[in-house]
């Protein structure tokens, strides 16, 4: 009687093991950036940001104020041929000359790492490319990059401070969409043209 019961506690929890991931982190949101998910276009993009302040727009992006974490940032979309393709958060200091971007940094750090899970590349530093700090994510449908990056006051030619950006790029978006324009353009091509 006493084994019996054992052994439906040890089936009970090896049952219960394998449906409740250990250790395993949430995975993606529907979400790619925001509201917004890749290949939208800017005025979907725009349709979801109503309630915040629109402060740029270009052929290329379009740009509010918001925040994220509780921190103060610019919210940039990026378009190519109109369709998103990345998204970030450049957190605005009160003071960038007096900024002390690690703290923030590590926030944000975290609280990817509480969403994504560890970073698949880590602090990694780079004069060549500029940043001074990043944390890299490669996720199914996004890479993100957190880093420090400088600001330059280009007048002067002087570093006039640092900022911590957080940058979300769809990946594989433009792949997929350019092989279904093939597939389209083949499927047209047979249709209009007879072959020998």
């Amino acid at each position: 009687m006493i084994m019996n019961i054992k052994r439906i506690i040890l089936i009970t929890i090896i049952c219960f093991l394998f449906l409740i991931p250990i250790n395993k982190p949430l995975t993606e949101s529907e979400n790619e950036f925001r509201n917004a998910k890749w290949g939208m276009d800017k005025e979907q993009v725009r349709s979801l940001e109503k309630s915040l302040l629109q402060k740029y727009e270009s052929a290329v992006s379009l740009g509010y104020e918001g925040t994220y974490l509780g921190l103060p940032v610019n919210i940039y979309y990026d378009f190519s041929k109109n369709l998103l393709l990345g998204g970030n958060y450049i957190i605005q200091p009160q003071a960038i000359e007096t900024y002390d971007p690690y703290p923030d940094y590590e926030k944000v750090k975290k609280h990817l790492i509480k969403i994504y899970g560890q970073p698949d590349s880590n602090d990694l530093s780079s004069k060549d490319t500029g940043y001074i700090l990043r944390s890299e994510w490669k996720l199914p449908k996004t890479e993100i990059k957190l880093s420090i990056i400088p600001i330059f006051d280009y007048e002067n030619n002087s570093k006039k401070g640092e900022v911590v950006l957080v940058h979300f790029y769809g990946k594989g978006f433009f792949e997929e969409k350019i092989s279904q324009e093939i597939e389209l353009l083949r499927k047209k091509t047979k249709n209009e043209f007879i072959y020998p």
